[in-house]
Protein backbone atom coordinates (compact mmCIF):
# COMPACT_ATOMS: atom_id res chain seq x y z
CA UNK A 1 0.00 0.00 0.00
CA UNK A 2 2.86 2.35 0.75
CA UNK A 3 4.45 1.54 -2.62
CA UNK A 4 1.16 2.19 -4.43
CA UNK A 5 0.62 5.48 -2.62
CA UNK A 6 4.15 6.72 -3.36
CA UNK A 7 4.02 5.80 -7.04
CA UNK A 8 0.55 7.29 -7.55
CA UNK A 9 1.68 10.50 -5.87
CA UNK A 10 4.66 10.64 -8.22
CA UNK A 11 2.33 10.24 -11.22
CA UNK A 12 -0.03 12.92 -9.91
CA UNK A 13 2.86 15.36 -9.50
CA UNK A 14 3.62 14.97 -13.21
CA UNK A 15 7.08 13.49 -12.85
CA UNK A 16 8.65 12.02 -16.01
CA UNK A 17 7.59 8.47 -16.90
CA UNK A 18 11.12 7.15 -16.59
CA UNK A 19 11.43 8.58 -13.07
CA UNK A 20 8.07 7.12 -12.00
CA UNK A 21 8.92 3.62 -13.24
CA UNK A 22 12.45 3.81 -11.83
CA UNK A 23 10.91 4.68 -8.44
CA UNK A 24 8.55 1.71 -8.75
CA UNK A 25 11.39 -0.71 -9.51
CA UNK A 26 13.49 0.55 -6.61
CA UNK A 27 10.61 0.24 -4.14
CA UNK A 28 9.87 -3.30 -5.35
CA UNK A 29 13.53 -4.24 -4.85
CA UNK A 30 13.42 -2.74 -1.35
CA UNK A 31 10.43 -4.95 -0.47
CA UNK A 32 11.95 -7.98 -2.23
CA UNK A 33 15.78 -7.75 -2.01
CA UNK A 34 16.20 -11.12 -3.75
CA UNK A 35 14.52 -9.80 -6.91
CA UNK A 36 15.65 -7.37 -9.62
CA UNK A 37 12.85 -5.40 -11.29
CA UNK A 38 12.53 -4.05 -14.83
CA UNK A 39 9.97 -2.40 -17.12
CA UNK A 40 10.27 -2.60 -20.91
CA UNK A 41 8.13 -0.61 -23.34
CA UNK A 42 6.69 -2.45 -26.34
CA UNK A 43 6.83 -0.17 -29.39
CA UNK A 44 4.22 -0.17 -32.16
CA UNK A 45 6.74 -1.80 -34.53
CA UNK A 46 7.03 -4.83 -32.25
CA UNK A 47 10.38 -4.03 -30.62
CA UNK A 48 11.21 -3.34 -26.99
CA UNK A 49 12.73 -0.31 -25.31
CA UNK A 50 14.08 -0.61 -21.74
CA UNK A 51 12.74 2.28 -19.64
CA UNK A 52 13.39 1.17 -16.06
CA UNK A 53 15.76 -1.39 -14.58
CA UNK A 54 18.00 0.37 -12.06
CA UNK A 55 19.71 -2.82 -10.88
CA UNK A 56 20.17 -4.52 -14.24
CA UNK A 57 23.68 -4.40 -15.79
CA UNK A 58 23.84 -1.42 -18.23
CA UNK A 59 25.44 -3.58 -20.94
CA UNK A 60 22.50 -5.99 -20.80
CA UNK A 61 19.99 -3.13 -20.89
CA UNK A 62 21.73 -1.67 -23.95
CA UNK A 63 21.64 -5.05 -25.69
CA UNK A 64 17.85 -5.24 -25.27
CA UNK A 65 17.25 -1.94 -27.05
CA UNK A 66 15.28 -2.57 -30.25
CA UNK A 67 15.06 -6.35 -29.76
CA UNK A 68 11.91 -7.82 -31.38
CA UNK A 69 9.17 -9.56 -29.44
CA UNK A 70 8.32 -13.07 -30.58
CA UNK A 71 7.47 -16.66 -29.62
CA UNK A 72 11.05 -17.34 -28.44
CA UNK A 73 12.24 -13.93 -27.28
CA UNK A 74 13.21 -14.57 -23.66
CA UNK A 75 10.66 -14.02 -20.91
CA UNK A 76 9.66 -10.41 -21.66
CA UNK A 77 9.59 -10.62 -25.46
CA UNK A 78 7.60 -13.86 -25.30
CA UNK A 79 5.18 -12.49 -22.68
CA UNK A 80 4.47 -9.51 -24.95
CA UNK A 81 4.02 -11.87 -27.92
CA UNK A 82 1.73 -14.30 -26.07
CA UNK A 83 -0.11 -11.55 -24.16
CA UNK A 84 0.20 -13.61 -20.98
CA UNK A 85 2.75 -14.01 -18.15
CA UNK A 86 5.84 -16.09 -18.90
CA UNK A 87 7.89 -17.62 -16.08
CA UNK A 88 11.36 -18.99 -16.81
CA UNK A 89 12.45 -20.82 -13.66
CA UNK A 90 15.85 -21.64 -15.16
CA UNK A 91 17.05 -19.27 -17.87
CA UNK A 92 20.09 -21.38 -18.69
CA UNK A 93 17.96 -24.31 -19.91
CA UNK A 94 14.73 -22.59 -20.99
CA UNK A 95 14.32 -22.83 -24.82
CA UNK A 96 12.67 -19.39 -24.84
CA UNK A 97 16.10 -17.95 -23.97
CA UNK A 98 18.03 -19.93 -26.61
CA UNK A 99 18.62 -16.87 -28.82
CA UNK A 100 19.71 -14.82 -25.80
CA UNK A 101 22.24 -17.23 -24.32
CA UNK A 102 25.08 -14.90 -25.34
CA UNK A 103 23.65 -12.24 -23.02
CA UNK A 104 23.62 -14.43 -19.90
CA UNK A 105 27.18 -13.51 -18.86
CA UNK A 106 26.11 -9.86 -18.95
CA UNK A 107 22.86 -10.54 -17.11
CA UNK A 108 24.15 -12.82 -14.34
CA UNK A 109 20.58 -13.90 -13.48
CA UNK A 110 19.10 -17.39 -13.27
CA UNK A 111 15.30 -16.93 -13.45
CA UNK A 112 12.80 -14.40 -14.79
CA UNK A 113 9.06 -13.88 -14.49
CA UNK A 114 7.53 -11.37 -16.88
CA UNK A 115 3.97 -10.02 -17.09
CA UNK A 116 2.58 -8.09 -20.08
CA UNK A 117 0.92 -4.69 -19.53
CA UNK A 118 -2.19 -4.46 -21.71
CA UNK A 119 -3.66 -0.99 -22.30
CA UNK A 120 -7.37 -0.17 -22.47
CA UNK A 121 -7.01 -0.23 -26.28
CA UNK A 122 -6.09 -3.91 -26.09
CA UNK A 123 -2.48 -3.35 -27.16
CA UNK A 124 0.46 -4.75 -25.19
CA UNK A 125 2.37 -1.59 -24.24
CA UNK A 126 4.98 -2.89 -21.76
CA UNK A 127 6.22 -5.77 -19.68
CA UNK A 128 6.90 -5.87 -15.93
CA UNK A 129 9.53 -8.43 -14.92
CA UNK A 130 11.25 -9.78 -11.84
CA UNK A 131 14.68 -11.44 -12.23
CA UNK A 132 16.24 -13.82 -9.69
CA UNK A 133 19.85 -14.75 -9.06
CA UNK A 134 18.98 -18.39 -8.36
CA UNK A 135 16.73 -20.78 -10.33
CA UNK A 136 13.17 -21.27 -9.11
CA UNK A 137 9.62 -19.98 -9.18
CA UNK A 138 8.54 -16.62 -7.81
CA UNK A 139 7.35 -16.68 -4.16
CA UNK A 140 3.67 -16.03 -3.45
CA UNK A 141 4.41 -12.64 -1.84
CA UNK A 142 6.14 -11.55 -5.07
CA UNK A 143 3.12 -12.65 -7.07
CA UNK A 144 0.83 -10.50 -4.90
CA UNK A 145 3.25 -7.61 -5.31
CA UNK A 146 3.22 -7.95 -9.12
CA UNK A 147 -0.59 -7.93 -9.04
CA UNK A 148 -0.36 -4.55 -7.30
CA UNK A 149 2.38 -3.18 -9.57
CA UNK A 150 0.95 -4.04 -13.00
CA UNK A 151 -2.00 -1.59 -12.61
CA UNK A 152 0.46 1.10 -11.45
CA UNK A 153 2.53 0.67 -14.62
CA UNK A 154 -0.66 0.79 -16.70
CA UNK A 155 -1.76 4.02 -14.98
CA UNK A 156 1.68 5.60 -15.45
CA UNK A 157 1.74 4.72 -19.15
CA UNK A 158 -1.83 5.99 -19.68
CA UNK A 159 -0.95 9.23 -17.89
CA UNK A 160 2.07 9.67 -20.16
CA UNK A 161 -0.05 8.96 -23.25
CA UNK A 162 -2.59 11.56 -22.09
CA UNK A 163 0.15 14.11 -21.47
CA UNK A 164 1.64 13.47 -24.91
CA UNK A 165 -1.78 13.88 -26.55
CA UNK A 166 -2.44 17.13 -24.68
CA UNK A 167 0.95 18.40 -25.80
CA UNK A 168 0.22 17.39 -29.38
CA UNK A 169 -3.10 19.23 -29.32
CA UNK A 170 -1.41 22.30 -27.85
CA UNK A 171 1.48 22.44 -30.30
CA UNK A 172 0.39 20.64 -33.47
CA UNK A 173 -2.28 21.30 -36.06
CA UNK A 174 -4.85 18.46 -35.76
CA UNK A 175 -5.70 18.51 -39.49
CA UNK A 176 -2.22 18.34 -41.04
CA UNK A 177 -0.04 17.16 -38.14
CA UNK A 178 2.32 20.10 -38.73
CA UNK A 179 3.48 22.36 -35.90
CA UNK A 180 0.92 25.07 -35.23
CA UNK A 181 1.56 28.80 -34.84
CA UNK A 182 2.44 28.45 -31.15
CA UNK A 183 5.13 25.82 -31.68
CA UNK A 184 6.42 27.56 -34.80
CA UNK A 185 6.81 30.82 -32.88
CA UNK A 186 8.83 29.05 -30.16
CA UNK A 187 11.14 27.32 -32.64
CA UNK A 188 11.46 30.35 -34.91
CA UNK A 189 12.47 32.69 -32.07
CA UNK A 190 15.21 30.27 -31.02
CA UNK A 191 16.44 30.04 -34.62
CA UNK A 192 16.47 33.82 -35.01
CA UNK A 193 18.35 34.32 -31.74
CA UNK A 194 20.94 31.78 -32.89
CA UNK A 195 21.19 33.45 -36.31
CA UNK A 196 22.00 36.79 -34.69
CA UNK A 197 24.62 35.29 -32.35
CA UNK A 198 26.55 33.18 -34.89
CA UNK A 199 25.73 35.06 -37.31
CA UNK A 200 24.02 32.82 -39.84
CA UNK A 201 21.49 34.22 -42.35
CA UNK A 202 18.33 32.37 -43.28
CA UNK A 203 14.94 32.79 -44.91
CA UNK A 204 11.27 32.67 -44.00
CA UNK A 205 8.88 31.50 -46.72
CA UNK A 206 5.18 32.26 -46.34
CA UNK A 207 2.79 30.18 -48.48
CA UNK A 208 -0.82 30.87 -49.35
CA UNK A 209 -2.95 28.61 -51.55
CA UNK A 210 -4.44 30.69 -54.35
CA UNK A 211 -8.24 30.80 -54.57
CA UNK A 212 -8.61 28.28 -51.77
CA UNK A 213 -12.03 29.67 -50.86
CA UNK A 214 -13.24 28.75 -54.36
CA UNK A 215 -12.10 25.15 -53.79
CA UNK A 216 -13.93 25.06 -50.46
CA UNK A 217 -17.10 26.57 -51.87
CA UNK A 218 -17.22 24.45 -55.01
CA UNK A 219 -16.02 21.06 -53.72
CA UNK A 220 -16.91 21.31 -50.03
CA UNK A 221 -14.92 21.63 -46.81
CA UNK A 222 -13.95 17.95 -46.80
CA UNK A 223 -12.21 18.38 -50.15
CA UNK A 224 -10.63 21.59 -48.85
CA UNK A 225 -9.25 19.66 -45.89
CA UNK A 226 -7.78 17.09 -48.29
CA UNK A 227 -6.04 19.89 -50.19
CA UNK A 228 -4.56 21.24 -46.94
CA UNK A 229 -3.38 17.79 -45.84
CA UNK A 230 -1.75 17.07 -49.20
CA UNK A 231 -0.13 20.52 -49.24
CA UNK A 232 1.33 19.90 -45.79
CA UNK A 233 2.60 16.46 -46.81
CA UNK A 234 4.32 17.84 -49.92
CA UNK A 235 5.88 20.69 -47.98
CA UNK A 236 7.35 18.31 -45.41
CA UNK A 237 8.61 15.88 -48.02
CA UNK A 238 10.26 18.61 -50.08
CA UNK A 239 11.83 20.64 -47.27
CA UNK A 240 13.12 17.75 -45.16
CA UNK A 241 14.35 17.80 -41.58
CA UNK A 242 16.60 20.86 -41.68
CA UNK A 243 13.76 23.39 -41.60
CA UNK A 244 10.66 24.11 -39.54
CA UNK A 245 7.37 23.87 -41.45
CA UNK A 246 4.08 24.93 -39.86
CA UNK A 247 0.48 25.72 -40.62
CA UNK A 248 -0.32 29.19 -39.33
CA UNK A 249 -4.04 28.86 -39.95
CA UNK A 250 -6.53 28.64 -42.80
CA UNK A 251 -4.62 28.01 -46.04
CA UNK A 252 -1.44 29.72 -44.84
CA UNK A 253 1.77 27.77 -44.29
CA UNK A 254 5.27 28.87 -43.35
CA UNK A 255 8.78 27.44 -43.60
CA UNK A 256 11.83 28.70 -41.74
CA UNK A 257 15.10 27.83 -43.49
CA UNK A 258 18.20 28.37 -41.31
CA UNK A 259 21.63 28.90 -42.90
CA UNK A 260 20.06 29.76 -46.24
CA UNK A 261 21.41 32.30 -48.72
CA UNK A 262 19.07 34.44 -50.89
CA UNK A 263 19.87 32.30 -53.94
CA UNK A 264 19.17 29.10 -52.01
CA UNK A 265 15.93 30.62 -50.69
CA UNK A 266 14.73 31.42 -54.21
CA UNK A 267 15.64 27.92 -55.43
CA UNK A 268 13.83 26.39 -52.45
CA UNK A 269 10.74 28.53 -53.09
CA UNK A 270 10.65 27.59 -56.75
CA UNK A 271 11.16 23.91 -55.96
CA UNK A 272 8.32 24.02 -53.43
CA UNK A 273 6.03 25.95 -55.75
CA UNK A 274 6.51 23.33 -58.48
CA UNK A 275 5.93 20.47 -56.03
CA UNK A 276 2.73 22.06 -54.74
CA UNK A 277 1.50 22.75 -58.28
CA UNK A 278 1.42 19.03 -59.23
CA UNK A 279 -2.22 17.92 -59.83
CA UNK A 280 -4.17 16.60 -56.85
CA UNK A 281 -6.78 13.85 -56.87
CA UNK A 282 -9.52 15.22 -54.62
CA UNK A 283 -13.16 14.10 -54.35
CA UNK A 284 -12.77 11.95 -57.46
CA UNK A 285 -11.52 14.92 -59.47
CA UNK A 286 -8.09 16.01 -60.61
CA UNK A 287 -7.51 19.59 -59.57
CA UNK A 288 -4.55 21.93 -59.78
CA UNK A 289 -3.69 24.53 -57.19
CA UNK A 290 -1.16 27.32 -57.33
CA UNK A 291 0.68 28.89 -54.43
CA UNK A 292 1.84 32.43 -53.79
CA UNK A 293 5.08 32.61 -51.80
CA UNK A 294 6.55 35.59 -50.00
CA UNK A 295 10.20 35.45 -48.92
CA UNK A 296 11.81 37.48 -46.14
CA UNK A 297 15.48 37.10 -45.25
CA UNK A 298 16.85 37.28 -41.73
CA UNK A 299 18.33 39.14 -40.10
CA UNK A 300 18.35 41.80 -42.86
CA UNK A 301 14.55 41.93 -43.28
CA UNK A 302 13.91 41.54 -39.57
CA UNK A 303 15.57 39.99 -36.53
CA UNK A 304 12.24 39.75 -34.68
CA UNK A 305 9.74 37.11 -35.75
CA UNK A 306 6.70 39.40 -35.93
CA UNK A 307 8.45 41.80 -38.30
CA UNK A 308 9.86 38.99 -40.41
CA UNK A 309 6.44 37.35 -40.86
CA UNK A 310 4.87 40.73 -41.66
CA UNK A 311 7.49 41.42 -44.34
CA UNK A 312 7.06 37.96 -45.88
CA UNK A 313 3.31 38.58 -45.88
CA UNK A 314 3.80 41.85 -47.77
CA UNK A 315 5.86 40.05 -50.40
CA UNK A 316 3.21 37.33 -50.69
CA UNK A 317 0.43 39.87 -51.24
CA UNK A 318 2.52 41.54 -53.93
CA UNK A 319 2.64 38.15 -55.67
CA UNK A 320 -1.15 37.90 -55.46
CA UNK A 321 -1.58 41.40 -56.84
CA UNK A 322 0.74 40.49 -59.68
CA UNK A 323 -1.24 37.44 -60.76
CA UNK A 324 -0.53 34.68 -58.17
CA UNK A 325 1.36 31.40 -58.59
CA UNK A 326 4.86 32.82 -58.10
CA UNK A 327 7.37 33.78 -55.39
CA UNK A 328 8.81 37.14 -54.50
CA UNK A 329 11.35 38.62 -52.07
CA UNK A 330 10.41 41.36 -49.66
CA UNK A 331 11.92 44.77 -50.45
CA UNK A 332 11.97 47.94 -48.37
CA UNK A 333 9.95 49.66 -51.13
CA UNK A 334 7.01 47.41 -50.19
CA UNK A 335 6.87 49.12 -46.80
CA UNK A 336 6.68 52.47 -48.54
CA UNK A 337 3.93 51.23 -50.83
CA UNK A 338 1.93 49.87 -47.89
CA UNK A 339 2.41 53.09 -45.93
CA UNK A 340 1.27 55.16 -48.91
CA UNK A 341 -1.74 52.91 -49.44
CA UNK A 342 -2.77 53.23 -45.77
CA UNK A 343 -2.35 57.01 -45.93
CA UNK A 344 -4.44 57.13 -49.10
CA UNK A 345 -7.18 54.93 -47.59
CA UNK A 346 -7.38 57.14 -44.51
CA UNK A 347 -7.57 60.32 -46.59
CA UNK A 348 -10.21 58.77 -48.85
CA UNK A 349 -12.42 57.86 -45.87
CA UNK A 350 -12.15 61.42 -44.62
CA UNK A 351 -13.01 62.75 -48.11
CA UNK A 352 -16.10 60.53 -48.26
CA UNK A 353 -17.24 61.69 -44.82
CA UNK A 354 -16.66 65.37 -45.73
CA UNK A 355 -18.24 65.06 -49.19
CA UNK A 356 -14.85 65.81 -50.72
CA UNK A 357 -15.45 63.86 -53.94
CA UNK A 358 -16.94 65.69 -56.94
CA UNK A 359 -18.75 64.44 -60.03
CA UNK A 360 -17.78 65.67 -63.48
CA UNK A 361 -19.85 64.88 -66.56
CA UNK A 362 -18.02 64.44 -69.85
CA UNK A 363 -20.24 64.67 -72.97
CA UNK A 364 -20.17 61.82 -75.50
CA UNK A 365 -20.61 63.51 -78.89
CA UNK A 366 -21.77 61.89 -82.09
CA UNK A 367 -19.02 61.95 -84.72
CA UNK A 368 -21.37 63.27 -87.41
CA UNK A 369 -21.83 66.44 -85.34
CA UNK A 370 -25.53 65.86 -84.87
CA UNK A 371 -25.42 66.22 -81.09
CA UNK A 372 -24.72 64.61 -77.74
CA UNK A 373 -25.27 60.87 -77.30
CA UNK A 374 -24.89 60.98 -73.52
CA UNK A 375 -22.38 61.69 -70.80
CA UNK A 376 -19.71 59.78 -68.92
CA UNK A 377 -19.91 60.34 -65.13
CA UNK A 378 -16.45 60.77 -63.61
CA UNK A 379 -15.49 61.11 -59.95
CA UNK A 380 -12.73 63.55 -59.05
CA UNK A 381 -10.88 63.99 -55.77
CA UNK A 382 -8.93 67.04 -54.67
CA UNK A 383 -7.40 66.58 -51.22
CA UNK A 384 -6.07 69.47 -49.11
CA UNK A 385 -2.81 67.61 -48.41
CA UNK A 386 -2.44 65.29 -51.40
CA UNK A 387 -3.69 67.73 -54.02
CA UNK A 388 -5.48 66.39 -57.10
CA UNK A 389 -5.40 62.58 -56.82
CA UNK A 390 -5.60 60.76 -60.18
CA UNK A 391 -8.49 58.25 -60.50
CA UNK A 392 -6.12 55.35 -61.19
CA UNK A 393 -4.69 55.85 -57.68
CA UNK A 394 -7.89 55.96 -55.67
CA UNK A 395 -10.60 54.12 -57.65
CA UNK A 396 -9.15 50.71 -56.71
CA UNK A 397 -9.17 51.72 -53.04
Amino acid sequence: EGLQREVLESIALGRPLRSVLDLLCRRVETLAPEAVCSVLLVEKNGTITPIAGPSLPPAYVDALQGAPIGPRAGSCGTAAWRREPVESTDIATDPLWAEYRHLLPLLNMAACWSTPIIASSGDVVATFALYYRTPGAAPSFHRRMVQACVPLVRVALQHEANRTEIERLAYFDPLTGLPNRRLFNDRARQTLQMAVRIPAPGALLLFDIDRFKTTNDSLGHSAGDDVLRETASRLQAEIGDGATVARLGGDEFVALLPRCSPVEAMHAAERLRIALAAPLRIAGMQIEVSTSIGIALFPQDGAELERLVKNAEMAMYEVKRGGRGASRFFTSMMNDVVAQRMQMESALRQALAARGLALHYQPKMLLDGSGCAGVEALVRWTDPALGTVPPDRFIAL
